[in-house]
């Protein structure tokens, strides 16, 4: 039986998507609560932050009111109304003028099954999106926008920050210009030969099947990796995880476990400095893993 969000257009899916995205991926920031405001012929949506504070990040805009839809569908329903406003400073008191909604269970986990790829389809979708920016372009480097990708791709923008950061040291993506932060770009590009060749080779999973490799010996100095995440401020779980995958990484290094390493420092901000110490001391060496 087909997920009751496929059911929906692209262009309702899509809006769906980010803001199921937030209220379930983003649970610390933001409740499952969506507001919307309809002027001017078009409807705003945001997803309302938690204890209180002013929704922070964009606010979405469609081209209709896709409330009665999800609704018959099972995916929403009608939460109160927002509490009036009181101006401070002369006692006023203000009716919102939005209606709420929250999603059911049944749209939670709808999302979560549509949701739910591995890293080699996620590291596909970010691709693909880049290739198509590519080629309307003409441009070789673009700038990075985290909140589109994760929009067109329906991944968390955490996941593809850390899957993109994999791409990049691996050699399938260059890096120019500013970074915003440890964690992302600023802006991107694909390497060459051997980015575009994995373009139009129609993104491989298995990089062996591009039409040249590179053979890479990858020695990890994980007893250094170690030694630096059990002095950490971490709890005793994550750094049993982190160990068993550096262990890991060293008895068989592959893409998918440097992708679990990043995916781990991009939640535990700990991790971060010397998880990309690990890969910058191979980035040289390492142009592909398999």
């Amino acid at each position: 039986m087909a997920a009751p969000l496929s059911h929906l257009s692209d262009d309702d899916r899509e809006l769906a998507f980010a803001l199921l995205r937030r209220v379930v991926e983003q649970s610390d920031d933001y409740i499952n609560q969506v507001a919307h405001l309809s002027g001017d012929g078009l409807v705003t949506y945001f997803v309302r932050a938690r204890n209180g504070q002013r929704p922070h990040g964009e606010r979405i805009t469609h081209h209709s009111n896709i409330a009665p839809l999800l609704e018959s569908l099972g995916l929403v329903v009608q939460a109160p109304p927002p509490s009036p406003r009181t101006n401070r400073r002369t006692g006023a008191v203000k009716m919102r003028q939005s209606e709420q909604f929250q999603f059911t269970p049944l749209a939670l986990e709808s999302f979560k099954k549509l949701s739910n790829v591995d890293d080699a389809e996620v590291r596909r979708r970010i691709g693909v999106f880049l290739y198509e920016r590519y080629q309307e372009s003409g441009e070789e480097f673009f700038e990075w926008d985290g909140e589109a990708v994760a929009r067109a791709t329906k991944v968390a923008r955490k996941r593809v920050v850390a899957q993109t950061r994999l791409m990049r040291d691996i050699g399938l993506l260059n890096e120019g210009g500013p970074n915003n932060s440890a964690l992302e770009f600023g802006y991107i590009s694909f390497s060459k030969p051997d980015g575009l060749r994995w373009a139009m080779s129609g993104f491989p999973s298995d990089f062996s099947v591009m039409q040249s490799r590179v053979e890479v010996d990858v020695h990890i100095n994980v007893h250094h990796f170690l030694a630096t995440i059990d002095a950490l401020p971490i709890n005793s779980a994550e750094k049993a995880e982190a160990e068993e995958l550096a262990k890991d990484i060293e008895r068989e290094p592959t893409v998918e476990k440097f992708g679990r390493l990043l995916e781990m420092a991009a939640n535990i901000k700990e991790l971060i400095v010397p998880a990309g110490q690990l890969i910058a001391q191979h980035a040289d060496k390492i142009p592909h893993l398999s």
